[in-house]
């Protein structure tokens, strides 16, 4: 039997931290009556900087509970870097994440750890469509995908961080230090046995999505500067394009402008790193 850690990231989640450890929780227990996971399997909560009562709630839920755990950052740093957080910071056998609203599917675990038994170290959830999600996001993610494929980056679209990993896969995470993380890109790039299912999402029962359209633009920034090389190699490209066909000046410096913009922000990100200060601050952790 497996120790397993539920991560769950959260950020000024107080409508919904206390019934999702009660669901959780309950999970759990029906997990270890089925011999998929041992008595020292235990849930996470990654405060990623709340300024509402969710540290709280938490600690709360910790002294009634020693199984509910938590680390709670010394700001905002992001949702990447608080699942990566929870990935490194604590000792287990297999670990699942996922989102504190509970649009993932639960009843996906038994099948996920059955996977891992099966030999596979990555196991990732892959949503499906969202009828209510606006034709905005919906248009943007197609761009980022396809944008992506060109980069040849293993990034699947449609999983958002619902996925098991093996000790195996977070003890190699710990060596990552990046400051702008980009989970989903990365942990198809570090091999091991991976599978894909599909599931169906759930509507959000309480408050709303932390995604707001910054967020979400910042998160495909990091997901395109991850793979900087690649994304330098097809400027050249495009400049090349556009430079040697007969196209408008106006074309050609509108061009210009924009891989300049490009180049800057990997410049920057280069800088940021190169400074080479920690990924995240942890204020407290239970």
């Amino acid at each position: 039997m497996y120790k397993l850690a539920l991560i769950v990231p959260c950020f000024n989640e107080e409508e919904n931290i206390e019934r999702t450890a009660n669901i959780l929780l309950e999970k759990l227990y029906s997990l270890q009556k089925d011999n998929l996971i041992n008595k020292n399997s235990f849930l996470v909560f990654v405060d990623d900087g709340s300024s509402d009562k969710t540290w709280e709630k938490i600690t709360h839920l910790n002294t009634q509970n020693p199984k509910i755990r938590g680390l709670s950052f010394s700001k905002n740093y992001g949702h990447q870097t608080a699942i990566l957080a929870g990935i490194t910071n604590f000792d287990y056998d297999i670990c699942i994440m996922l989102d504190a609203d509970l649009q993932q599917d639960i009843d996906k675990f038994d099948y996920m750890i059955n996977k891992h038994s099966e030999g596979f170290d990555v196991v990732c959830g892959v949503r499906n469509i969202i009828k209510s999600r606006s034709i905005i996001k919906s248009i943007s993610a197609k761009i980022f995908y396809y944008l992506m494929k060109i980069l040849n980056s293993n990034v699947v679209p449609a999983h958002n961080d619902f996925r098991l990993l093996s000790a195996k896969v977070g003890k190699e995470l710990r060596k990552f230090n990046e400051k702008n993380i980009y989970i989903r890109g990365l942990i198809p790039d570090l091999g091991f046995n991976q599978t894909y299912f599909n599931y169906k999402i759930k509507e959000r029962t309480k408050g709303e999505t932390k995604y707001t359209y910054k967020k979400l633009f910042a998160l495909a920034r990091d997901g395109l500067l991850s793979n900087s090389e690649a994304l330098l190699t097809n400027l050249i490209y495009l400049v090349l394009f556009f430079e040697i066909l007969p196209f408008p000046k106006l074309i050609k410096r509108m061009i210009r402008i924009f891989v300049s913009c490009v180049v800057l922000e990997v410049i920057k990100d280069i800088y940021v790193q190169s400074r080479n200060r920690p990924a995240y601050i942890i204020k407290e952790k239970i």
